[in-house]
């Protein structure tokens, strides 16, 4: 890394794509996803890994973080990463895990990720922290009102 990238990435744990040996190309620069998941995913969130684990030992294909590309009010390409997609059954899965934490831009952030999910008319369910408790049953809710036989 070169100076720059070093001083913003130093503090982070990042993902990236090595091409011969010789160039890169990052693919998480958010970073700090610290938790390893049972097939050896990393996630950013305990939370997550457990949702990702129930799904993934149901024999569910699933994929973290896949980006879902969308023009903003601007005009602008932009994208989104849903936390998980599950592909055999064209769904995404938002966990809002900070919900609780009366954020005002949190929850702004999540009017807006819903709304690009439906302006693109893509099926979305979503998980909460007080799922994690029992996320079997979470799940299963969300199995039944999408039709996903397990």
């Amino acid at each position: 890394f070169c100076r720059s990238c070093y001083a913003k990435y130093s503090t982070r744990t990042i993902t990236v794509n090595i091409k011969n040996c010789q160039s890169f190309t990052i693919v998480d620069e958010y970073g700090n996803k610290k938790y390893r998941t049972q097939n050896g995913v990393y996630v950013r969130s305990q939370q997550e890994m457990i949702i990702y684990d129930a799904i993934y030992n149901k024999r569910i294909r699933i994929e973290y973080e896949k980006k879902v590309p969308y023009i903003d009010d601007n005009g602008e390409q932009k994208e989104l990463k849903p936390d998980f997609y599950l592909p055999d059954y064209n769904l995404y899965i938002e966990h809002w895990g900070y919900e609780a934490k009366s954020d005002p831009e949190y929850k702004k952030s999540k009017e807006y990720k819903m709304k690009v999910y439906e302006k693109r008319g893509l099926k979305v369910a979503s998980t909460y922290n007080e799922d994690i408790d029992d996320i079997q049953a979470a799940l299963e809710k969300i199995f039944l009102k999408f039709n996903i036989n397990v």
